[in-house]
């Protein structure tokens, strides 16, 4: 009973010490603040968390102002790891011999001409009966003959690698995809993401499209896995309206632009893009690619600049191929590559 009354007693104390409701007031006010302090934390982190999960730095254009997402589509990879699409001779032969589809013989027929036109022998070769067969397209872009890997469909590119006709072997690669974070909302076709491909004496040259409609153009070492470097520049492009409003030589493959086409320097090159007439922006840049400097409406007319010429494929060679032969392009000092209705054809110098 004595405790109960000392307890009693020392409460009735403390109520009338003003110290003591001072100090109670200050742990209440403190626990107040934690306790907001850490709903508001947890509030953040919940914003945080959900702004990143569906994807709204990409699409309110933050991580576009960040600079964080130029070249993305990009990724440069081991060449080794990349097979080629070209035979060698004597197995191309073979197929090409085979063929149901084609006139196998009379393409032969044909190359060999054009060997002895050229006094070239027949080096590699790739061969597809159907365009919808076609997984891989070849073409002349600068001194090096390039490959475009279709492995989704013909009219995207899902891979570029560069191919030494020196080495008869891919010394380069990089995979171009593009980063869909909900599969339900992708669709059936993956967006393409490869606009534009050129090569310099140690530099690959791809441009892509950025998320929100601008364009990219990533400048990668040739020699080296290590990285690559982005400029970016306002504006798409649409290079169907481009490449069928230019002669042959802009095309590298289906809707991708061969950017050596419209070189003015040894690193200088004219790039599409903003290419709407009522866009606030350009339509063509000059970029250094060595220095990335961009000089936007340089005023340089397209037409002065054209890639190296063709050379014209002799009448006998049309005429003994049942097929049509379509291209002849040097590749480099000792190469030449003949593009054919159902494949493609290289050619080393004697």
């Amino acid at each position: 009973m004595a405790e109960d009354k000392g307890r009693l007693t020392g409460f009735y104390g403390r109520a009338k010490d003003e110290q003591w409701h001072q100090q109670k007031h200050e742990n209440h006010r403190r626990w107040r603040r934690r306790t907001v302090g850490l709903g508001l934390a947890v509030a953040a982190a919940v914003i945080v968390a959900a702004f990143v999960i569906y994807d709204y730095p990409r699409e309110s254009g933050l991580t576009d102002t960040l600079g964080l997402t130029c070249g993305e589509y990009v990724q440069i990879g081991d060449p080794q790891s990349v097979e080629s699409p070209m035979n060698q001779w004597e197995v191309h032969r073979q197929e090409v011999a085979a063929a149901d589809e084609v006139d196998g013989e009379g393409f032969l027929a044909a190359a060999e001409i054009v060997a002895a036109k050229f006094e070239a022998e027949p080096l590699m070769g790739q061969f597809y009966e159907a365009i919808t067969q076609r997984e891989s397209s070849a073409a002349v872009v600068g001194e090096d003959l390039v490959i475009g890997h279709h492995q989704a469909f013909w009219s995207a590119t899902d891979r570029v690698s560069v191919f030494s006709v020196t080495a008869e072997a891919i010394t380069w690669t990089a995979e171009l995809d593009h980063p869909v974070h909900d599969q339900d909302l992708a669709g059936d076709d993956r967006p393409r993401v490869l606009y534009g491909v050129g090569t310099t004496d140690d530099l690959v040259v791809l441009q892509t499209p950025t998320y929100r409609g601008d364009t990219d153009l990533v400048i990668a070492d040739k020699n080296s896995a290590q990285g690559s470097k982005c400029v970016r520049l306002e504006g798409a492009v649409d290079t169907v309206e481009v490449l069928t409003a230019q002669p042959d030589p802009v095309r590298a493959w289906s809707q991708t632009i061969n950017l050596n086409a419209r070189k003015t320097s040894a690193n200088g090159y004219l790039i599409y893009h903003g290419g709407q007439q009522d866009s606030p922006h350009h339509e063509v840049s000059l970029v250094d690619v060595a220095t990335e400097e961009v000089q936007p409406d340089p005023g340089v007319s397209l037409g002065s600049h054209t890639a190296k010429g063709e050379i014209e494929i002799p009448r006998e060679a049309h005429e003994a191929a049942a097929e049509e032969l379509q291209h002849l392009a040097p590749v480099g000092e000792n190469h030449y590559l003949l593009t054919w209705e159902a494949g493609y054809l290289l050619f080393a110098a004697d």
